[in-house]
């Protein structure tokens, strides 16, 4: 009668895992699920090449000598160093402007202020980084000020994060010759890193500096972008980028892509003009998209579920960098989860025979096998397995082998 009661064990484990399922997703348990998430992807960096974006970085080595805020002098460098590589586009998320953006405070300074104008009506394809705010009194609205907007747009758009003023943007006399990069990323991402595609100005569904990039890339208009939220963005009939409700993608931070410091940058390039051997390999630059941003600690940035910064510019080169290579990791289908429950479960009866010294070891290489495929799936699959459920199902097991009396253990099993 007795033994008839030990498949008792392994419905207690299905439902423990079934508890351990929801609270992962919804319940307090999904911080860590999140940390789990972060912690596999941290780690692993997919197998593929760099894409064709290379990170100039403004970093804290730069500022030492080239002191922030810039002015047009620092710009104008950077565009003078640049062009000659060809690049496709060029993008720099600082807003350029004397009233509120990156010269703020700066004196005018009018020869650098007409060859920065000069590099950029002469810039193939340029982005200029932008930021939407809130106004402080709904009665005195700003006008609204015309800017780039996706029509196509399917779903409820209200997931979407709105904004109602241009807290800073270029000046108007760069718009003309460039195209808005909004450069707003959420205070704290949700599972894993994300970075929005599109956001919400007065009503209008605007593009993001990378779904601005993606769309001078590919030679569309934003016209032939189709957004369909809690789904996919269609940039054109080549790129295709999952995204959830509010018009987020998720980024693969270890996606490679190259990067290079301001000043190593500026040197290659005047290294060529001489006739010297390069510091850096031309390769980097040339024919490359060229996106200058801070990467100091000082920077903006995305804050991690683990209390991690990403600055920025890294955020943005990585999500250039993952729609790139298509390197978006996702989580496993529902499906593993209850073929893991219902294994443990059945494993549960067996494992209760054990000697605990034999029993700690099965555990253990349980989790060490587990730890090995989990990150193995990430980095050859893009696919995340789940943590708190392998991890609390196996304390589970192990729990259960101590708490059973050694007498009613042999009568059970």
């Amino acid at each position: 009668m007795l033994r008839r009661l030990a498949p008792v064990y392994s419905i207690f484990v299905i439902l423990a895992g079934l508890t351990l399922i929801r609270e992962a997703a919804i319940g307090p348990l999904a911080r860590w699920e999140r940390v789990w998430h972060e912690w596999l992807q941290q780690r692993v960096t997919p197998s593929t090449t760099p894409g064709p974006v290379t990170l100039v970085e403004i970093n804290s080595d730069t500022l030492q000598k080239h002191p922030w805020p810039w002015g047009p002098d620092d710009f104008s460098l950077f565009f003078h160093a640049g062009m000659p590589f060809e690049p496709p586009v060029i993008i720099v998320d600082s807003a350029l402007d004397f009233e509120r953006g990156v010269f703020a405070g700066r004196e005018r300074q009018p020869l650098y202020e007409k060859m920065l104008l000069d590099h950029i009506h002469r810039a193939p394809k340029l982005v200029l980084g932008g930021r939407l705010g809130w106004s402080q009194d709904a009665q005195s609205m700003p006008e609204v000020q015309a800017t780039t907007t996706v029509r196509r747009v399917k779903g409820d758009i209200s997931a979407v994060p709105e904004f109602t003023v241009v807290e800073a943007w270029a000046r108007e006399e760069y718009r003309l010759s460039s195209s808005p990069g909004w450069v707003n990323l959420p205070e704290v991402t949700p599972p894993g890193a994300r970075c929005p595609l599109v956001l919400r100005y007065r009503g209008q569904v605007v593009p993001t500096l990378v779904l601005q990039t993606l769309i001078l890339w590919e030679k569309i208009t934003p016209d032939e972008v189709e957004v369909v939220l809690g789904s996919h963005i269609a940039v054109g009939e080549n790129v295709r980028i999952p995204i959830d409700d509010s018009g987020r993608m998720t980024v693969n931070l270890r996606a490679p892509f190259r990067r290079a410091a301001f000043d190593e940058f500026i040197l290659t390039r005047q290294q060529l003009d001489s006739g010297a051997e390069p510091q850096l390999s031309p390769g980097m630059f040339k024919n490359k998209a060229l996106f200058l941003a801070r990467t100091d600690p000082g920077a903006p940035g995305l804050a991690l579920q683990n209390g991690a910064k990403i600055p920025a510019g890294e955020v943005f080169a990585a999500a250039l960098a993952t729609v790139n290579a298509k390197a978006w990791v996702h989580r496993v289908g529902a499906w593993f989860d209850w073929a893991l429950v219902i294994a443990l479960a059945i494993a549960s009866m067996w494992f209760q025979r054990l000697n605990w010294w034999m029993a700690l070891l099965a555990c253990l290489g349980f989790l060490g096998i587990y730890l090995g495929i989990a990150v193995w799936c990430v980095g050859s699959k893009l696919t995340l397995l789940p943590g708190i459920l392998a991890f609390g199902l196996a304390d589970l097991l192990l729990l259960l082998r101590f708490a059973i009396p050694k007498k009613l253990r042999a009568i059970l099993f």
